[in-house]
């Protein structure tokens, strides 16, 4: 039995199979051991008639549409997952006038200028955990002249700001995070209402399912990003930024 302990096992359950996941479900489906049987069981109650949801788990849209092929309206759940957050930050710093040498010192060092770091954001903020170096090139990327200059950045490496340096600078990051996120949306071919008013007309109605379904995702990963902007600014009033965020991190 100790051999067997480790291993998940994969069970066929028929009528069970007809119950639709709601990611803000408290129902869920569990082995029973003494009927030898599984059942579904709601978490709420429920109207006559009304359809019976159960929870797959806390799943984003990518995972539903890989694994379930639907993508879930407003799923609590969602993530989106920026790539190359690295060189988008130097950009928008270098176009703000506020990236130095010494911060492209210990990139350099680091070989994290090139790219290929992602920060994941949620509806809350920002997902954790994150990419190793995502979050510690963002703080040293948040420093000002007059806390990092050429003397130290010779001493220091990326390692370094893998945890908080100091609260005004915690609230520079995100606030940095929240900045590259907008020129993101800012960017995107479509608003949610434009895709939506495509789904809704004629040409929506055209289109063929994995289509629809693009368009679908399409909108929850913008309305998700969107959502976690608003709670990084909302989170630290003035600065733009969420300290308030790091308190209490959103865990995958």
């Amino acid at each position: 039995m100790s051999k067997m302990a480790g291993l998940k096992r994969y069970a066929l359950t028929p009528v069970i199979d007809f119950a639709n996941h709601g990611g803000s479900e408290s129902g869920e489906v569990a082995y029973n051991y003494f009927y030898d049987a599984f059942g579904a069981m709601a978490g709420r109650d429920f109207s006559p008639g009304s359809e019976v949801l159960i929870s797959y788990g806390q799943r984003s849209n990518d995972h539903l549409l890989q694994y379930y092929g639907f993508v879930e309206k407003d799923n609590p759940h969602d993530v989106y997952e920026l790539e190359d957050v690295v060189p988008k930050a130097i950009a928008h710093l270098t176009e703000a006038g506020s990236f130095d040498s010494s911060q492209a010192t210990i990139l350099e060092k680091s070989g994290l200028a090139k790219g290929g770091e992602t920060l994941t954001y949620c509806k809350k903020g920002l997902q954790f955990p994150q990419s190793e170096a995502a979050m510690p090139a963002l703080r040293l990327l948040a420093l000002n002249e007059s806390e990092l200059g050429a003397d130290k950045a010779a001493k220091i490496g990326i390692e370094d700001f893998k945890s908080q340096v100091s609260e005004s600078n915690e609230r520079a990051a995100w606030a940095l995070a929240a900045a590259i996120a907008e020129q993101e949306l800012a960017q995107a071919p479509s608003t949610p209402s434009q895709d939506a008013a495509i789904l809704s007309g004629n040409v929506g109605k055209s289109l063929d399912a994995e289509k629809q379904l693009a368009i679908a995702f399409r909108i929850e990963k913008h309305k998700t990003l969107s959502a976690g902007v608003r709670a990084l600014r909302a989170a630290a009033p003035g600065t733009g930024a969420g300290a308030a965020a790091t308190a209490a991190p959103v865990s995958s």
